[in-house]
């Protein structure tokens, strides 16, 4: 599962402000007005804005992206997060990459130009910037030079400067430079040129506002709260939860619920049992290797298959006693996708046929060519069978076979000239759930997810041979976001790895929370509920993995998105 701080740091390391150490004070020169400053511009610009209070905000980059925000004397990251800003105190990031270093989660490698090299600023030529006179200081040949100016008015720009790289020059896990006079000079000095020239100052009054912290930050004490409650020892003295959660967790493939019982499906085809509230199962006998699971009517269906002898058989009953539904043969290139149990009757889908056990039925379907493997959900809804692949970085998309003829549509609703533009993208887009929309029985709601450096996701909703957006939460700062489909963007939004119905609508888990379709929903929207999270790394995992605290659904942690893409953990949802 994708980590908010993750995806925080990372934004902020691209514009030079990853891996934060704790902020060391700031100039004393107080300010004695409101000053904004550009350098540069375009998306490469810094826009610096300081109080006459002494509060400062810092923008590298687009202002989308986040800035670093000082007040009070202390220092925030702020970045975008789900549907509104994410913000973490200096202290706690730097603590936190301190204990992601240490436990090999971050990997400084450490050469002879990346040692830390003291330098020596001396005065230089003088030049005129932005109509301001100034003095060149260079620190030696290929070192970065700097323009400062002694006009009063400009001086708190040093400060901000100052701040910005006390904060650089303490970056203790990765070779930094050391900045040796600089932070003097930017003391007494206002900044002209670092990077990039001053394009633009002015002195109007800045709304306060602009300072205000945004959300409630993820602060040290909560890092630190968080790490000690990790570092206890269960009940027995071994492990702590989430570590047994990290044992059991890449086994679980796929679930269902069966007579009370929760059955766990792993990735080399043996199946667990789990009573409520269980954090371990015990093995569920069965006939052989099992490679799909499914209930129907109270029914339980098994998938076995054995890839070297190409054999395939569909069983139902009980560890008790198995009965053979159907038995049948894969041709050689003939891939198993799965069984689905959401119709009459089981079916059991091959890239080359929809195979109805009970009604020995085989009814030949076709993949188009851009079908790649992946894990399969599939839904059958109004006389079609919806699956849905998911490949990961490499696709997957939509595809729809109609239960009588198996004629196949590939549901493409690729858009503009880029490669993986559109709401359903068979090439980029993996489908990982499929649910009847509560709110428009007619129609079918399907989510995407994909974490591939950035997170992108969102929920389709497919009626007939029309799709449209039925959600998406992007990654923002704007504090006042609110979905509009005609305006919302799928670039940088929450990833969604899984959707199911129940008795109350269709729920869809996303990286920061549950999503609820309700059937008597004032709105086709969905009600948001957040995870309960550890401060700056995600969901709780409950101890084995399985989260039985909501009525509805049961949750599991599973890293089988790992195979395809760099998701990472994601959750499985059970209907109970």
């Amino acid at each position: 599962m994708a980590r908010i701080l993750a995806n925080a740091i990372a934004q902020w390391a691209t514009r030079a402000f990853a891996a934060i150490a704790v902020l060391l004070a700031c100039s004393a020169t107080a300010a004695r007005a409101d000053v904004t400053a550009v350098y540069g511009a375009g998306n490469g610009q810094t826009v610096i804005e300081v109080a006459d209070s002494g509060d400062m905000r810092i923008t590298r980059g687009r202002p989308d992206d986040g800035y670093l925000l000082i007040q009070g004397g202390v220092a925030y990251l702020v970045s975008p997060g789900p549907g509104g800003p994410t913000v973490i105190t200096a202290e706690a990031a730097a603590f936190q990459q301190q204990a992601d270093v240490a436990a090999g989660r971050i990997i400084f490698i450490e050469d002879e130009e990346s040692k830390p090299t003291p330098l020596t600023y001396r005065a230089g030529k003088t030049v005129m910037i932005a109509g301001y006179p100034g003095t060149v200081y260079s620190a030696g040949e290929g070192k970065p030079s700097v323009t400062l100016t002694d006009r009063p008015e400009l001086r708190p720009l040093g400060a901000a400067f100052r701040a910005f790289w006390d904060i650089m020059a303490q970056l203790s896990s990765a070779g930094t430079t050391e900045y040796g006079n600089l932070p003097a000079l930017l003391a007494d000095h206002g900044v002209l040129a670092f990077d990039a020239p001053l394009s633009a100052v002015h002195f109007d009054p800045i709304d306060p506002t602009r300072f205000a912290v945004p959300a409630p930050p993820i602060t040290l004490a909560d890092i630190q709260a968080d790490a000690q409650a990790d570092a206890q020892p269960d009940a027995e003295g071994t492990e702590d939860g989430a570590a047994k959660a990290d044992a059991h967790m890449p086994r679980i493939m796929h679930a269902v619920m069966h007579q009370g019982r929760l059955l766990t499906l792993s990735a080399d085809g043996v199946v667990e049992a789990r009573d409520e509230g269980a954090a371990t199962g015990s093995t569920f006998a069965t006939p052989g290797k099992v490679a799909a699971v499914c209930v129907l009517d109270g029914a339980l269906y098994l998938l076995t298959a054995e890839e070297e002898a190409r054999t395939a058989q569909i069983w139902s009953g009980s560890p008790a006693q198995w009965t053979l539904a159907h038995a049948f043969s894969p041709a050689k290139e003939e891939f198993v996708f799965g069984i689905d149990c959401t119709g009459a009757e089981p079916l059991v889908l091959t890239s080359a046929a929809m195979i109805l056990p009970l009604s020995k039925t085989r009814r030949a379907v076709a993949f188009d060519e851009n079908a790649r493997g992946g894990d399969a959900t599939m839904l059958q809804h109004g006389g079609y069978l919806y699956v849905g692949l998911n490949a990961g970085e490499w696709g997957g998309g939509l595809r729809r076979f109609a239960l009588t003829g198996g004629k196949a549509d590939l549901l493409d609703y690729s858009a503009g000239a880029e490669l993986c533009e559109g709401l359903l993208n068979a090439a980029c887009g993996p489908v990982t759930g499929l649910a009847v929309d509560p709110a428009r029985p007619e129609c079918v709601l399907a989510t995407t997810g994909l974490v591939h450096f950035m997170a992108s996701g969102w929920i389709a909703r497919i009626c007939g041979d029309t799709a449209g957006l039925a959600y998406a939460k992007p990654y923002t700062i704007d504090t006042q976001w609110t979905f509009d489909p005609e305006a919302a963007s799928t670039g940088g939004s929450v990833a969604f790895f899984a959707m199911a119905s129940g008795g109350d609508g269709a729920w869809a888990v996303g990286q920061d929370g549950l999503y609820h379709f309700a059937q008597s929903a004032p709105s086709v929207l969905p009600h948001f509920t957040p995870f309960a999270q550890k401060p700056g790394r995600g969901y709780r995992i409950p101890d084995g993995g399985v989260d039985w605290s909501n009525p509805s659904f049961i949750l599991i942690m599973t890293d089988k998105n790992r195979r395809h893409s760099l998701s990472g953990n994601s959750l499985i949802l059970v209907p109970r």
